[in-house]
């Protein structure tokens, strides 16, 4: 090979992700006054979600009595089931009730537009509001909700492998 066209492409560098304690995160998913916008947040986080994961949710993706929630095309197109816990139960029933969601197209959490799901870049705007009024100085974003997710059940003992599975 010739040494003169080669290249060397600079590796990155390697961090660790800035983790959420548990009352930040209680904090942040309670901020918002829209039980929408606190419904959202406290998905993602209770269940480890991928922001695109939480805006494609639809009513027959959960099952309140088996107490889980189907992922449907995760990333790498796979589908999982998520335990959901009783009281993110408890507050979407909530939500529910108050905005009705049923009526504005498939989607637990629906669009501007019916028939269109709910838009990443409104849950990060909330999310950065909550972040910023809370005075909590991390480099966070809405994904680290599910790394502290997945930090707080391996603290919490959860087995590391019902973690990835979970977490797809």
């Amino acid at each position: 090979p010739d040494k003169v066209n080669h290249i060397p492409i600079p590796k990155r560098d390697e961090y660790l992700p800035d983790i959420l304690t548990p009352h930040e995160v209680f904090l942040i998913c309670n901020h918002p006054k829209n039980i929408k916008h606190k419904a959202v947040l406290t998905l993602i986080y209770s269940c480890g979600l991928r922001i695109s994961e939480a805006t494609k949710i639809k009513f027959e993706h959960i099952d309140s009595q088996k107490r889980s929630l189907k992922i449907k095309s995760g990333k790498g197109r796979k589908d999982r089931f998520i335990p959901l816990p009783l009281d993110t139960i408890t507050l979407l029933r909530d939500y529910c009730q108050e905005w009705k969601p049923q009526n504005r197209g498939q989607y637990l959490f629906g669009g501007q537009k019916i028939g269109e799901p709910y838009s990443t870049k409104s849950i990060q705007i909330k999310f950065n509001e909550a972040v910023v009024a809370l005075g909590i100085n991390k480099d966070v974003t809405v994904h680290t909700l599910r790394h502290s997710r997945a930090t707080h059940w391996l603290d919490n003992g959860v087995d590391i492998r019902k973690i990835q599975v979970a977490l797809g």
